[in-house]
Parts: structure tokens; C-alpha cells; sequence
């Protein structure tokens, strides 16, 4: 694997990609180092440095070089004079006289004075420009120091990206409260978190996080599956299938997610047995149904 550092470059006005498959998110990007396949998770911008990690292959379209990458992630200029030359080269109606000007005024420190105060010739839209570089200069720092955060913890740097892009920037305190909320994410589930990731976060063997994340795991698994109401007993030895000694402690846990409001216990439904069902889906079969008894009950209905 090589890596790869390149400037994403605008393949029409306000648009970088030169293909993009929308479920998928595979992506053909126009770089100053060439073309550069792969998925990317996050969208960047004209003038915005990306690191990618993959190998230089030969285009069976027209024979030209392209970068097909397996991973990238936006590359994070630390020292103050370099990011100043960027954050010049990103915002129109800046240049090299400006940057300068920019620099002898207030040296490393020019972060701290986003208005330009003392630096001529700028008007109010070149302002308004600088002020916007100024926020996508703080989103890319957030990003890369939230990316980096879940990868020091144990995450890979596409379970990074897909949580980043859900929570921005809550992503760093919604993970340290239950790293577990990482398996809503898509591709990933309890088995990817339980084994990898949370002994990063301190979460034991019989911490109730572990147990209640399980337990929801499961539901979510029987829901795709076509059901709406899963009996007691079969989410719980499912779940006693992954964590030994779950079953004395599962009432417990069923019962703080009820008061969570993350699952709806059903006694005695249909005449049978205790049954489970997650909230959203139970209340949308449920509105469902009502519906269907006014329809029956104002002689409309249909056979």
C-alpha cells in the first residue's frame, strides 16, 4: 500500500466529483496528483488536502494513472505559516500579496484575528469569503481530531468516518457515554464493538451498557427480519448466547430500557406470551392498524 497526499480539485462549479455512486458513496475525484478512485465518507471541497492509502493502478478507459485508495481522511496542515498559505489559496479574492500582508501584520498568531483588522483592500465580500475559510479551517480540525480520537480507541478509519458523518461534532461525547452506539451504524453491529472496541472505553464483562446493547443488537436483528413482536424468551436466549450469565440479569436490563423508552414490553399479547418490540416500529404498526379499524368501522372497507 502506498500513500498519497493531493489536492481535490473542482471538476465543475460546486462540484468535485467526477462520478459518485449515492449508496455506495464510491467516488471518482480529480486531484493535482490525477484521478483517485475509492469510497470516501465525507465530501470535501475544491482546495481541500486529502490523505489516502492504496496503489497507483493503470485505467482500462483511456491508460492514464489513477490512485484507487482503500482509505483516506483529510490531511490537517499544524503549522501556522503553511496553513495560512492554504487558507489563502482557498478563499477567492485572496492572494500572495495578501497572504503576505496577512503574515508580517500577525505572524503565527493571524488565527486569533479573523477579521483583518489592519490589512487593506478588503472589501466586504472578500470578508465574508475569509470568514467562511475560517469555519471550513475549523471543521477539518474537528473532523480530524474526532477521526483520530476513534482510531487511537479502536475503531477503523471507516467506522471513523461513518460516525463522524452521523454526529459531527457530538460524535466524540455520544461515544464516550456508550461506545456501543457505534453498532446503529450501518455495517457494523454489538459483535464488531463488543470484540474490538470497548475495552478502549472501560466497559467490563458486566457492565449494564454491554448487556442493554445486546439486547437491543438482537431486536434490531429480529426487525429485519420481518418481525414486529419477538417473544421474551427468544430475545433472551439470544442475548445469553452472547454474554454468559445474561439471563438472571436480563428483566433487569429489559426494564431500564423500557424506562428508557428504547423498547415496549407487551404482557400477555395475543393471549400468549411477555413479547418485545422497539418503540418506532410498534407505534407506526400500531397507527396502522387503528386506521384500518375506522375504515372498517365507516363500512368503507375492502376485501
Amino acid at each position: 500500500m502506498e500513500h498519497l497526499t493531493a489536492t481535490v480539485e473542482a471538476h465543475r462549479p460546486n462540484q468535485v466529483w467526477r462520478f459518485r455512486k449515492a449508496d455506495t458513496l464510491w467516488t471518482i475525484l480529480k486531484t493535482d496528483k490525477g484521478i483517485c478512485k475509492g469510497i470516501i465518507q465525507f465530501e470535501p471541497k475544491a482546495g481541500d488536502l486529502l490523505r489516502m492509502e492504496g496503489t497507483w493502478t493503470v485505467s482500462t478507459y483511456n491508460g492514464e494513472k489513477e490512485f484507487n485508495f482503500k482509505a483516506v481522511t483529510m490531511e490537517v496542515i499544524t503549522d501556522p505559516r503553511a496553513l495560512l498559505h492554504y487558507a489563502v489559496s482557498i478563499t477567492k479574492g485572496l492572494g500572495p500579496a495578501a497572504e503576505s500582508d496577512i503574515y508580517f501584520t500577525f505572524g503565527d498568531d493571524w488565527k486569533n484575528h479573523p477579521e483583518l483588522e489592519q490589512i487593506g483592500g478588503m472589501n466586504d465580500k472578500i470578508r465574508f469569503q475569509w470568514q467562511e475559510t475560517l469555519k471550513r479551517l475549523e471543521n477539518q480540525e474537528s473532523m480530524a481530531q474526532a477521526i483520530a480520537f476513534l482510531i487511537e480507541h479502536g475503531c477503523s478509519l471507516n467506522l471513523a468516518q461513518i460516525a463522524w458523518n452521523r454526529w459531527l461534532d457530538e460524535v466524540i461525547p455520544i461515544v464516550q457515554r456508550d461506545c456501543y452506539t457505534l453498532a446503529s451504524l450501518p455495517n457494523y453491529g454489538f459483535c464488531h464493538i463488543d470484540d474490538s472496541i470497548r475495552d478502549a472505553f472501560g466497559i467490563t464483562d458486566r457492565d449494564p451498557r454491554r448487556l442493554d446493547a445486546c439486547v437491543l443488537y438482537h431486536m434490531k436483528l429480529c426487525v429485519e427480519k420481518g418481525d414486529t413482536l419477538v417473544l421474551w424468551d427468544d430475545v433472551q436466549e439470544a442475548v445469553a448466547g452472547y454474554i454468559p450469565g445474561a439471563k438472571q440479569v436480563f428483566p433487569v436490563s429489559v426494564k431500564r430500557l423500557v424506562d428508557e423508552e428504547k423498547l415496549i414490553r407487551i404482557d400477555g399479547a395475543l393471549g400468549m406470551e411477555l413479547f418485545l418490540a422497539l418503540p418506532g416500529l410498534y407505534r407506526d404498526e400500531m397507527q396502522i392498524w387503528e386506521w384500518v379499524k375506522t375504515i372498517g368501522d365507516s363500512g368503507n372497507a375492502r376485501p
